[in-house]
């Protein structure tokens, strides 16, 4: 991982490459998304990270996914995803819409229907947000991640984990009540829950 990701790569070990990005898609996005980013897709390809907590994914194949729960917005690019299926994305459009409470880079939890602001700068959302326990125990629920770990197989890159039933459906947090989902048939289930 690039030297400015230090941190990152540090707190968050890589378990391994799951795939490659088609250099089209790299040219496509090069002057979309951040240089340390692209480096990473060029250099190593897509990862996951901390025991399949967090993926990097390529954002072609989660823009139909981000478009069922953010409808008419085609300036969202999901970077990263989580075990849970929480969405990170860079929104291109965040500083030049008025009203928009949205940072550059967003959380979208899929288990709350909510999307939390998160910074503006690429680095300050790797080394920082998602190093930073304090943070990213509660909103992604890493600790609920680290339990259902202890009973249920290792994620592949197209599995998350959900609850059964959906929060939004009156389910709870408890470890009896986490599956293995496939990740696009969960998310696009959760987004017709909103």
């Amino acid at each position: 991982m690039p030297n400015n990701l230090t941190a990152f790569n540090e707190h968050n070990p890589k378990d391994g490459i799951y795939a490659t990005i088609p250099k089209a898609t790299v040219n496509k996005y090069q002057n979309k998304l951040p240089k340390a980013l692209i480096d990473i897709w060029e250099k190593e390809g897509l990862s996951s990270y901390k025991d399949g907590f967090f993926w990097l994914v390529n954002p072609d194949e989660y823009k139909e996914i981000i478009y069922q729960f953010i409808p008419n917005e085609d300036t969202l690019h999901v970077l990263i995803r989580t075990a849970f299926g929480g969405l990170i994305y860079l929104n291109e459009q965040a500083k030049k819409q008025k009203n928009n409470s949205q940072e550059k880079y967003n959380y979208l939890c899929p288990i709350y229907l909510q999307v939390t602001p998160l910074t503006s700068d690429f680095t300050a959302l790797m080394n920082g947000w998602l190093t930073t326990e304090d943070i990213y125990i509660p909103l992604m629920l890493y600790e609920v991640f680290r339990t259902a770990k202890k009973r249920l197989p290792s994620l592949q890159s197209d599995q998350c984990f959900g609850f059964t039933p959906a929060i939004a459906l009156g389910g709870d947090i408890t470890p009896n009540n986490i599956s293995v989902f496939n990740i696009k048939e969960h998310l696009g289930f959760l987004s017709q829950l909103k």
